[in-house]
Order: structure tokens, then C-alpha cells, then sequence
């Protein structure tokens, strides 16, 4: 936002397949994921890896007080918010709490991440975070780290038809992104 040449940006969400078919008919300049590219599409199109970051537990203070002592253990039966079943996050914690023999009392599933966080602003459970964003989210939804869990990553690409990056905007994002996922571990 902050470029020589004045910049609009359109940001989408949606289904992969749908962005990546948007992006191979150049009517979107790059997609931001958490998964590269499935080389099973038959498009031209290139997965950059901008960064990862570890991924921590959070929620309102009143909730992750009495789950501190024990962790990860204390999460049997906990409250948890967690993003949809498409998502590598969600298929990462899926795994990760069968590993640890942890049951969560799933309350909620979002496909916003945005309605996540003001679910969990609100009490309503536990939320795991890219510890790239916790003090962000720390701020402006009032939530406590509870803990990292262990062997967890998100992984960030920019998706895009040429090999090198080259728009303006989407050069400056990625150089931004890569350069805060190198230092926020």
C-alpha cells in the first residue's frame, strides 16, 4: 500500500481450483495459500514458498488458566474452535490431537478466520494461531497464548503463472511476507 505508484488492491477468497483457474486466465495476479500448487492440475502456474511459522494455542485468559498446568495434556475435553476439514491446519491438528490422545470439544467449525477469532474473543474456545499473527491477535482480540504446539507448521506460497514474481504490489507482499516468517521464529 505504501508503493511510488499508487496501488488497488481486490483481495478474493474462495476454493483453490476456482482462484487457480481465475489466476491461469490472468484475471487475478497471484493466490496466497497454505498448500503449493497439486501438481495434478494441468495448469502453468508456480508455488513460491514465502515463509512458515510455528502455530500456538489461544483463548481468553478465564479459559486457558485452568488448562496451563498439564499442557498439552489439560486440552482432553477442552473447548476448541477449529478451522474447516479442507484446510492443512485442520488436518495438522486432527493428527496432532490424535498423537497426544487429546479428545476436543469441538464447538465451533469456520470457514472465516476472522468469525474464528470472535468466536474465541467471545469464550467460546481455544483457537490455534501461526505464531506470526499471536501478537496481533494478542491485541486486537484480547487473547492469551496458552501454548506452542510442538510439530505443528503453516506454510505460506504465493501461487502465480510466471516463475519470478513481477507485479509491482505482489513483489512487495511476498518480499514483506518472507521477510517477517524469517524473523518471527
Amino acid at each position: 500500500m505504501h508503493l511510488e505508484q499508487p496501488t488497488r488492491l481486490v483481495c478474493h477468497e474462495g476454493d483453490m481450483d476456482d482462484l487457480v483457474a481465475r489466476l491461469s486466465i490472468h484475471r487475478l495476479d497471484v493466490v496466497f495459500s497454505d498448500t503449493p500448487l497439486n501438481p495434478s492440475m494441468k495448469v502453468r502456474d508456480y508455488s513460491l514458498l514465502l515463509g512458515e511459522s510455528s502455530v500456538e494455542l489461544m483463548g481468553i485468559a478465564k479459559l486457558i488458566e485452568p488448562l496451563r498446568r498439564g499442557f498439552p495434556g489439560s486440552l482432553d475435553l477442552a473447548p476448541m474452535l477449529l478451522p474447516m476439514n479442507n484446510t492443512v491446519l485442520r488436518r495438522s491438528l486432527d493428527a496432532w490431537f490424535k498423537d497426544q490422545n487429546i479428545r476436543p470439544d469441538i464447538r465451533g467449525e469456520f470457514a472465516d478466520v476472522a468469525m474464528l477469532k470472535i468466536a474465541a474473543q467471545s469464550g467460546a474456545g481455544l483457537i490455534a494461531v501461526p505464531s506470526i499473527i499471536a501478537d496481533e491477535v494478542r491485541t486486537m482480540y484480547n487473547l492469551e497464548t496458552l501454548g506452542a504446539i510442538d510439530g505443528i507448521v503453516e506454510r505460506f506460497y504465493a501461487i502465480s503463472v510466471e516463475r519470478k514474481l513481477k507485479h509491482p504490489a505482489v513483489v512487495a507482499i511476498s518480499d514483506l511476507a518472507k521477510q517477517r516468517l524469517r524473523t518471527s521464529e
